[in-house]
């Protein structure tokens, strides 16, 4: 499942392409008919996990954005999910993210969870290698 701000919904598709060429069924919930007029978040991302039981969640993160929808997201996730989700959860931001100018939550959340940047111009940095990478550790470590 990749999830993040608006801003990054074309790279997120753009992402979504290149994993389904080497084999990934990505969802991106903007693209989910069956929530897309569910207006309650917590909702929608019940009924998508249900659903879709997705091996991995990976949050965009974008410098310039203001992130409050994404941190509810991440929260959200969590909370539902707690330990189940921790080692299937990514956060991708691009590079020049300021991870130390983010809300106390976020720096609570951030030790607990893989990070890591993307930058779509270097082919080992691309986010699509970076959750295939991060995908691959979680399958073999026998918890996929």
């Amino acid at each position: 499942m990749l999830l993040g701000p608006g801003v990054l919904l074309d790279v997120r598709k753009r992402v979504r392409r290149e994993l389904r060429k080497i084999g990934y069924k990505e969802i991106i919930m903007e693209d989910d008919i069956e929530t897309k007029h569910e207006t309650r978040l917590d909702i929608k991302l019940q009924k998508i996990m249900k659903r879709y039981e997705p091996v991995f969640i990976a949050f965009f993160l974008e410098k310039a954005e203001n992130m409050e929808g994404v941190v509810f997201e991440i929260g959200c996730i969590c909370c539902k999910y707690g330990k189940r989700i921790r080692h299937r959860l990514m956060l991708l931001s691009d590079k020049g993210y300021e991870w130390n100018k983010r809300t106390p939550y976020m720096h609570n959340l951030i030790p607990r969870v893989i990070t890591a940047d993307f930058d779509e111009n270097v082919k080992y940095h691309k986010a699509s290698q970076r959750i295939h990478n991060f995908a691959m550790g979680y399958i073999l470590s026998g918890d996929g």
